[in-house]
């Protein structure tokens, strides 16, 4: 079936007929096409692997998603060493040929890819398009300019060379999906659309509706912008339309919508509505995009603790890895929606995502199962952790890869907590707030914590790591902050539990009792 879809990707890469993200039967300009399929690859450093006319033929061919490391020998010489699981990393590169008929239209072509592991650089036809070193949140280039009639080529060097470059296992390779975005030039960007919840009560919701409109025309152009939104059965239920005028560049529009006898999202009833956004040009559609939310509440106190919808809700949590085992980070759909069901039906009801941007497709299954998010970005900051890992990274990207991560998920109800690092080694209360105050320039609808990040003011939730087991600290910390939530952000099953039980285990303390107990 996949190839089937792939040579229909093809077609519709050529004549811009209609594959769109909307839910009706009006054809729309933004073509969404799996770009996964027909991928070249090899393990190796090639001098000229970006040019056009490089010979690629004995290249191993493959769709992605593809880790490279999963598929080597375990050796113990492997400088992955135990984190990487002693598999193999190196430097790999990918080519993709296709075809591209123009036809006389102007569009905006953009390949947009989920993740890559780690330090990749992506050229067209030979064309550098930019490096990013981060390997867990995706990002998109313009290929507009440099297409050709006829036949492309998109290279991707892939350079996980330098390891350790995490304390877990990472994968190496482009890992996640790939996509090709084609519009018109007036379209809303990625991350352009913000839907969020104000007001909520039984009778109705207030509804925000923050929206991003790019022009890359000459000139100002007047626009008619529709909002329809629909319930989980697709049946519209509300909509309103206007009359704007785009100037040149970048615009931004705030509205609102009531909507009577809301569905609450909870992990009880993970409802879901959807809000159409269409945009003409006298009768003819520049873009049409839909986004699916939830209508929900969230706030957090020192004295109850968390409350969804204005309920007291117990967070009964897990940390996740993003790998899954024997396929590595190439994890299929199946297993991973697999894995959240088990979790659910187990008594879980929450997940943080330790400690790195999860899959697109784990928050949308997230939103549709009922599963609430602490949604994490980095394992640390400055200071690398792994001897290459993204401390060395952070200050030249961390505010391009921060805005991605919020803007990609801020509307999924599912996520309720944005957490900025973990353990992180030697910070300062500076960092610390000048990261939520970037947080909060994007979104100010949930709560900032930060894994074993209980000192620094900044954070609205106190994250207790394994230091939370010792005995005593929670209630240390409360009488010292009454103020200041506390959430258990890695609490382990099997070492202590609030002071209440000790095991025989030796996981963390080989002495036992433990040293404050000696003398007890």
């Amino acid at each position: 079936m996949k190839y089937i879809l792939y040579y229909l990707s093809l077609f519709i890469f050529s004549s811009f007929s209609s594959y769109s993200q909307t839910s009706d039967k009006i054809s729309s300009p933004r073509k969404v096409i799996d770009f996964d399929f027909d991928w070249r690859f090899k393990l190796g450093d090639f001098k000229n692997a970006y040019t056009p006319d490089f010979n690629d033929k004995d290249w191993r061919k493959l769709n992605l998603p593809h880790d490279w490391s999963i598929e080597g020998t375990y050796d113990s010489i492997n400088p992955s060493g135990t984190a990487g699981a002693f598999l193999p990393t190196g430097i790999g590169w990918y080519r993709k040929n296709f075809n591209y008929l123009k036809k006389g239209e102007d569009k905006k072509v953009s390949i947009q890819f989920d993740g890559i592991y780690k330090n990749s650089t992506v050229w067209i036809n030979g064309i550098k398009l930019g490096t990013r070193p981060n390997g867990y949140i995706g990002f998109s280039y313009n290929l507009t300019p440099y297409l050709k009639n006829g036949k492309n080529v998109i290279s991707v060097k892939v350079d996980h060379s330098k390891v350790p470059s995490g304390r877990w296992y990472t994968g190496s390779g482009i890992y996640r999906h790939v996509k090709l975005l084609i519009t018109e030039k007036i379209y809303i960007p990625k991350g352009g659309v913000f839907i969020s919840t104000p007001k909520i009560n039984s009778k109705e919701a207030a509804i925000k509706i923050d929206l991003s409109i790019k022009n890359e025309l000459v000139k100002s152009e007047k626009v008619k912008v529709s909002y329809v939104i629909f319930d989980n059965n697709n049946k519209k239920i509300d909509q309103f339309s206007e009359n704007i005028i785009l100037q040149k560049g970048a615009n931004s529009f705030e509205n609102h919508i009531e909507l009577l006898k809301p569905e609450l999202w909870s992990p009880n009833h993970p409802y879901l509505y959807s809000l159409q956004l269409t945009i003409k040009k006298g009768t003819n559609i520049i873009d049409k995009y839909t986004n699916t939310f939830g209508i929900r509440s969230i706030s957090f106190s020192a004295k109850n603790g968390f409350e969804l919808n204005g309920v007291k809700t117990i967070l009964k949590g897990v940390c996740l890895h993003h790998d899954a085992g024997p396929v590595g980070t190439a994890v299929p759909d199946d297993v991973l929606l697999r894995r959240l069901k088990i979790l659910k039906k187990m008594g879980c009801n929450a997940i943080r995502t330790s400690h790195n941007p999860f899959a697109p497709e784990f928050y949308d299954m997230c939103d549709s199962l009922g599963v609430l998010v602490m949604d994490e970005s980095f394992d640390g900051w400055e200071v690398a952790k792994a001897k290459y890992d993204y401390g060395l990274n952070f200050k030249k990207w961390w505010q391009t890869d921060l805005e991605g991560f919020i803007k990609r998920d801020r509307n999924h109800p599912s996520v309720i907590i944005w957490s900025i690092g973990n353990e992180v080694r030697g910070y300062t209360n500076e960092t610390q707030q000048k990261l939520v105050n970037f947080i909060r320039n994007i979104d100010t609808t949930r709560a900032i914590s930060q894994g074993r990040g209980y000192y620094g003011a900044a954070i609205d939730i106190a994250g207790f790591n394994g230091h939370g087991e010792y005995k005593g600290s929670l209630g240390k910390f409360h009488n010292k902050h009454p103020n200041k939530p506390i959430i258990g952000t890695e609490i382990t099953h099997n070492y202590q539990t609030r002071g209440i039980y000790r095991s025989k285990t030796s996981y963390r303390m080989r002495d036992f009792p433990a040293p404050w107990e000696k003398n007890k």
